[in-house]
């Protein structure tokens, strides 16, 4: 559900950026605004996940935690 309201959401974001972007004169306090709103919603999701990750990793013993710590490592490795 999350990524699905965040793409709903970046679809509207680049449409009002679209018509700020646009508009005569230009509008600082519109683009501000989206700044803002943009910045907040960015929190917010950081603020979820970061919650999940720690009830997640609540539940995992040692060595669990262990071995998802060197899948992290060989994913970043490729990437």
């Amino acid at each position: 559900a999350l990524v699905e309201s965040q793409h709903a959401q970046r679809i509207e974001d680049r449409a009002a950026l679209r018509a700020a972007v646009a508009a005569e004169p230009v509008d600082r306090e519109a683009l501000e605004m989206l700044r803002r709103e943009y910045l907040a919603r960015a929190q917010a999701t950081s603020e979820t996940l970061t919650a999940h990750l720690a009830d997640a990793l609540e539940v995992l013993d040692p060595e669990q935690r262990e071995r998802l710590t060197a899948r992290i490592d060989a994913f970043r490795a490729h990437h």
